[in-house]
C-alpha cells in the first residue's frame, strides 16, 4: 500500500491526563531491548521541537543521539478503533490491499471515504486469508494528530492500542495460544483476544480505573498492599462499588471475545496498565475469571521488573511495531495523513552517499590527470563512434563544418584534445540550433470512443445471449473528459495525457467491484502507467483513470 516507517531506535508514547509515558527501544541483531522507560509531564512549549522538549523534561536526560535518531510513535486509542475480522479469497498482499476498501464497505458503520484503514493478515491457505481490519475515522485521526502538535510533538507513525498490546505479548510472553490482555488505565479499559502477536478482536469499556484510584487517595489506602480478595468479601470496603462494577465490565467483554475464538479454548489473561500494579488486583481478576494469570519477562532487560512492564506496555508495544524487522507494522499516516518530513529517515544514508560520491570524484580527478596520454586516442575514438551516430564519416564532416577540402582533411589518428573538442563545440552548437518539432495532433481516444467503450461494456452492460436482453449493471451519473497534460512551445516533450472522471451508481457493491478490477486489468484504453484512483460512499462510486496515448513524438 505504502511505505511503512521502522528504525534502529523508536520511541513509543502514550498521554495520561497531563503525563505522558515514554519507552525508548533499540534493536540490535533480532532482539528488541528497553533502554528507557520514563514518565515526564505534557508541557507546551513554542518554537521547541519534539525531541528537544523530550530531551529537556525527563529526568535524567534521555541519550542524545538515539532519541534524534528515533521514530516517534504514538497509537490511536481502543475506542477510536474498529476492528473486524474477514475472509477474503486472496493469498497476495498487493491483492488484498487492491480489495480491502471493497470488503470493508459493508463492515465500516460510517461512509469509506471518511475511514483510515490498515490490515493484518492472520493466516494464508489455499481457500484465501483471514484478515483483522483497523479502522479510524479521519475526524478521530486528525484530532489525534492536534494533540500531539498543541505540544510541539509530530508523531511519524501512528498504530493502534489493540496491536501495540498484541505485539507486546508476542515479546514479552511465552503464550503460545491465544490470550486476553487487559488494559486498565484511569479513564478506560480494553480487553484484546490476541494469537502470535495479532489482534482477533477488541473491545474497550468507558469504565477504568479513576473510581478505584480516587478512593485509595481518600482513604489514604497504600496501593501496593492492598488485598484485593478481602475487598472484594467486605460489601463495606470504600473500593468494594469499584471493584465490583470492573468486575462485571471484564466478565461481559471475556464473554463476548470468547465467541470469536473460533472454538480454541483461550486459557491465560495478561493485565497492563496503572491498575495491573495495584496490590494482588491482577492475582484477583484472574482467579476470579477463572483465567491463568500471565506474569510478563524480558530477556533482554532483566533488571526491568514486571511492574514496569505491565505500567508502560502501551508505549512498548507501540515501540516495537515500528523497530527494524517489525512482523505487523501498523501505520495511519498515510494519504492525506502522512508524515509531513518523509526525508527525515534518509537524511543520514543520503549524506554518507553524497560523501562517497565526492571521494569517487576525487579520486576520479587525480587519477584522470595522470592518465592523460591515454585518454587522448580514447577520445579519438569515441569522436569516431560519435560520428558514426551522426550518420556522416570525417571527411564529409569537415568539409560541413569548416569548408575543409578532402586532400586537406586531417586524419582523426593526428587531432589533439582541443581539436576534437572544438569540433564537438560546433556539433552542440548544431544540434541546438536544429528546432524541435513536437506532434500537434494528439492520437488518444476520443469523447465518442470512450463513451461507446464504457456504455458497451459487459462489466456495465450485460447482454443475454439467447434474448438479447440489456441489464444495466452500472448507472453513469457523470462523466467528465479532461486533458490533462499536452505539448506546447514552453514544454515541447510533453506528451499528450487524457483523464477521464466517471460517477456512477450500482445496485450490487459486487458489480461496482467488478467494473475496478477491469479497469486496473489489462484492456485497450486504460494506461496501466498511471494510477486508477477509487472511491465510495453511500452507494455511488467515483473512478479516476488515464486513456492510453498513441500519439507519435519525433
Amino acid at each position: 500500500m505504502f511505505e511503512k516507517p521502522t528504525a534502529t531506535y523508536s520511541l513509543g508514547l502514550e498521554p495520561s491526563s497531563k503525563q505522558l509515558k515514554g519507552a525508548l527501544l533499540s534493536v540490535k541483531g533480532k532482539r528488541p531491548k528497553i533502554e528507557r522507560l520514563f514518565t515526564t509531564p505534557l508541557e507546551f512549549r513554542e518554537n521547541i521541537s519534539a525531541h528537544h522538549t523530550i530531551l529537556h523534561t525527563v529526568s535524567p536526560p534521555l541519550p542524545r543521539d538515539a532519541l534524534r535518531r528515533a521514530l516517534i510513535v504514538t497509537g490511536m486509542t481502543t475506542q477510536e478503533t474498529l476492528i473486524r475480522t474477514l475472509d477474503i479469497k486472496l493469498t497476495k498482499e498487493k491483492d488484498i490491499d487492491a480489495v480491502l476498501s471493497f470488503q470493508a464497505e459493508p463492515l465500516v458503520p460510517y461512509p469509506i471515504d471518511q475511514a483510515v484503514l490498515e490490515k493484518v493478515i492472520l493466516s494464508t491457505d489455499e481457500n484465501g486469508s483471514q484478515v483483522t481490519l483497523f479502522s479510524v475515522r479521519k475526524t478521530d485521526l486528525q484530532q489525534h494528530i492536534d494533540f500531539y502538535n498543541s505540544f510541539n510533538l509530530e508523531p511519524e507513525s501512528i498504530g493502534c492500542y489493540p496491536e501495540a498490546l498484541a505485539t507486546y505479548s508476542k515479546e514479552y510472553t511465552s503464550v503460545e495460544e491465544p490470550l486476553f490482555i487487559i488494559h486498565l488505565a484511569p479513564k478506560e479499559s480494553a480487553t484484546i483476544l490476541a494469537h502470535d502477536g495479532k489482534v482477533i478482536g477488541g473491545h474497550a469499556s468507558n469504565y477504568g480505573i479513576a473510581s478505584m484510584l480516587e478512593a485509595i487517595e481518600t482513604q489514604a489506602m497504600d496501593p501496593a498492599t492492598i488485598d484485593f480478595s478481602d475487598v472484594a468479601s467486605n460489601s463495606q470496603s470504600p473500593l468494594f462499588p469499584s471493584l465490583e462494577m470492573l468486575r462485571l465490565e471484564l466478565s461481559k467483554t471475556i464473554f463476548a471475545l470468547t465467541k470469536q475464538s473460533r472454538g480454541q479454548e483461550v486459557p491465560s489473561i495478561l493485565i497492563t496498565g496503572e491498575g495491573a500494579v495495584l496490590g494482588n488486583l491482577v492475582e484477583h481478576i484472574a482467579l476470579t475469571l477463572k483465567k491463568s494469570n500471565v506474569v510478563p519477562a524480558s530477556a533482554a532487560n532483566p533488571a526491568i521488573t514486571a511492574n514496569d512492564l505491565r505500567r508502560y506496555a502501551l508505549p512498548i508495544g507501540l515501540a516495537l511495531g515500528c523497530l527494524e524487522g517489525a512482523r505487523n507494522p501498523i501505520n495511519f499516516r498515510q494519504g492525506e495523513f502522512a508524515f509531513p518530513h518523509p526525508w527525515k529517515r534518509l537524511k543520514a544514508p543520503l549524506a554518507s552517499y553524497i560523501l562517497c560520491c565526492l571521494l569517487v570524484t576525487l579520486l576520479a580527478f587525480k587519477l584522470g590527470s595522470q592518465l592523460t596520454g591515454a585518454d587522448t586516442e580514447q577520445a579519438r575514438t569515441e569522436y569516431q563512434q560519435l560520428l558514426q551516430i551522426l550518420n556522416t564519416d570525417h571527411t564529409a564532416f569537415e568539409k560541413k563544418a569548416f569548408g575543409t577540402k578532402p586532400e586537406d582533411v586531417p586524419p582523426i589518428d593526428s587531432l589533439s584534445i582541443d581539436a576534437i573538442n572544438q569540433r564537438l563545440d560546433w556539433i552542440e552548437k548544431d544540434i541546438q540550433s536544429t528546432p524541435f518539432v513536437f506532434p500537434l495532433v494528439p492520437n488518444t481516444p476520443r469523447v465518442a470512443d470512450v463513451l461507446a467503450w464504457l456504455t458497451s461494456n459487459p462489466k456495465v452492460l450485460k447482454v443475454d445471449p439467447k434474448t438479447q436482453e440489456k441489464t444495466a449493471l452500472l448507472q453513469i451519473e457523470s462523466f467528465n473528459y479532461t486533458m490533462a497534460k499536452r505539448p506546447d512551445k514552453n514544454n515541447p516533450k510533453q506528451h499528450y495525457q487524457i483523464k477521464i472522471d466517471v460517477e456512477f451508481s450500482s445496485k450490487e457493491p459486487m458489480w461496482a467491484r467488478d467494473f475496478h478490477d477491469y479497469l486496473v486489468s489489462p484492456n485497450e484504453f486504460v494506461d496501466p502507467k498511471n494510477e486508477v484512483k477509487w472511491s465510495a460512499g453511500q452507494g455511488r462510486y467515483r473512478a479516476s483513470f488515464y486513456l492510453k496515448d498513441k500519439t507519435y513524438y519525433p
